[in-house]
């Protein structure tokens, strides 16, 4: 039995659309199944929670984009019950870039879960969890499987969020380019910022702390790529065990759109200004209130945030 979570409301219709193709497919394919159509935000984070309580290991696969599938991993409350999926149908969709997952055909997506349902083999992922006081002071403690991050990758969040531009472009299946056009804007906007980054899982004093100066972001990575494909850290690996941090930092204003066209081509690795780092935990504390993301979900005004890696945290269907 396999358990669908159909984003009804995102992706300017998409997801419905992805379903009814797939959903033919399954009926002919005598593929026992449940639908379950997301309504609002947060709701499949609901129902999630509600799946859990089932009596038995639950295969969930969620036709939509990264932000549904986020929902559902918080909604997770016994991760050993969950295999997770994902029949993409969103604008960024770097969960399924990740893994190869075909993004336009939903049949093929799934032909793929099924050949690797096959083989037997489970698969696990890492997972991050970010902890952080809302500037109403509301504690939170947010999962997430792709990245997080703090300064200009946020404001993108931030300003896609409510784009129109965004939703022109997810009608044209489109959607990624929406994140390229307002990168361009906010990076000449922003305001660069110091931070101070404390590594929490060993080494020695001289390099457990790590200070930033005129900082433009910092993104805990998981997987890849974040932003529809932009490989902000190539060498991340989703089950090591570790994040892999990317940071920019002392940057001259006049220099920020060679940053980001290097970053856009996957030139950066090697550039003096980004600084990469495995770990599995630490925290980053900003001079000033910034703008934050967990897999595109974002929060304005924090200063501080502690992230952990748990190592091969969530099952999925790949």
């Amino acid at each position: 039995m396999y358990y669908f979570i159909v984003n009804k409301t995102g992706g300017s219709g998409k997801a419905v659309k992805r379903w009814n193709k797939l959903q033919k497919f399954l009926d002919k394919s005598n593929i026992e199944y449940k639908v379950i159509f997301s309504e609002y935000v947060m709701h499949a984070k609901k129902i999630a929670s509600e799946l859990c309580s089932l009596n038995e290991k639950v295969k969930v696969i969620v036709v939509g984009g990264d932000g549904t599938l986020n929902e559902v991993i918080n909604g997770i409350t016994d991760f050993s019950k969950i295999s997770l999926g994902i029949i993409p149908a969103g604008s960024g969709n770097d969960f399924s870039r990740q893994f190869k997952i075909p993004r336009h055909n939903s049949k093929r997506a799934f032909k793929k879960i099924l050949r690797n349902q096959a083989s037997g083999k489970e698969k696990f992922i890492d997972l991050g969890q970010a902890r952080f006081t809302t500037e109403s002071g509301e504690e939170k403690n947010l999962l997430f499987s792709i990245s997080s991050g703090m300064g200009f990758d946020a404001l993108i969040c931030e300003k896609n969020d409510s784009s129109k531009l965004k939703k022109a472009l997810n009608k044209m299946h489109m959607g990624k380019f929406s994140y390229l056009a307002i990168s361009l804007q906010t990076i000449f906007l922003m305001k660069p910022f110091g931070a101070t980054v404390h590594f929490e899982d060993g080494g020695t004093s001289e390099n457990s702390t790590l200070r930033l100066d005129h900082m433009i972001f910092l993104a805990a990575m998981n997987f890849r790529a974040e932003g529809g494909g932009i490989k902000m850290s190539p060498m991340a690996v989703p089950d090591d065990g570790y994040f892999t941090i990317c940071a920019v930092s002392n940057v001259k204003k006049l220099l920020l759109l060679q940053k980001f066209l290097l970053l856009a081509t996957s030139l950066h690795v090697k550039n003096k200004s980004f600084t990469f780092r495995n770990t599995a935990k630490f925290s980053i504390k900003s001079d000033v209130p910034v703008t934050i993301h967990t897999d595109g979900e974002f929060f304005t005004n924090i200063s501080e945030i502690h992230y952990t890696c748990h190592h091969n945290k969530l099952s999925v269907l790949v």
